[in-house]
């Protein structure tokens, strides 16, 4: 199964990707992959952070100061390296061994990244659980999944906390009852 939300920036996708591992891991789900944060200095967002939810590694997604080559997405620049380094390591191990795969997000920035794409698209061709941030400009990458085993959500400040309670029990009950059957 794959679940995938979406929602203007700032209508707290990630926070709720976050809260919703933090419940699944209590309740003994093998959640891996990578969270993005937003980095701030002086209330006013100057980057974005990749975490390895796994061994807690950080890098720099994108930033304005950062003095590398790379693509520029408006005033920021991509670090193609950090996105090698800890967000393709990070949801290549997670394919491999956990039961589900978190990806927030996928986006324009993380998708300058060939290898990124790739294994994005492997897990999303596959029958891995994924549980996903996707940005709306990014949305056809949803007909890589080839099952009808997708649910998509749109969040807002408004609806916010109905859509993670929706999703956390929705992810919850489908684990519960995939444990049941083994």
């Amino acid at each position: 199964m794959k679940w995938f939300i979406t929602g203007q920036p700032g209508s707290g996708k990630t926070t709720l990707v976050t809260l919703i591992v933090e419940k699944l891991r209590f309740e003994g789900i093998n959640i891996d992959g990578i969270i993005t944060k937003e980095i701030k200095e002086g209330g006013a967002r100057t980057g974005f952070q990749i975490l390895d939810i796994k061994t807690k590694n950080k890098g720099i997604l994108a930033s304005k100061k950062l003095k590398v080559q790379g693509p520029r997405v408006g005033s920021y620049t991509v670090n193609l390296e950090d996105i090698e380094i800890i967000a393709v390591q990070a949801l290549e191990r997670a394919y491999n061994n956990a039961d589900l795969i978190v990806i927030d997000e996928i986006g324009t920035m993380e998708l300058f990244s060939q290898s990124f794409r790739n294994i994005v698209g492997k897990i999303l061709k596959s029958n891995k659980n994924c549980l996903s941030t996707i940005h709306r400009n990014h949305l056809n990458m949803l007909e890589l999944v080839q099952s009808n085993e997708k649910k998509l959500y749109t969040v807002t400040k408004e609806n916010w906390p109905q859509v993670f309670n929706e999703i956390s029990n929705d992810v919850l009950n489908f684990f519960k009852s995939a444990y049941a059957k083994t």
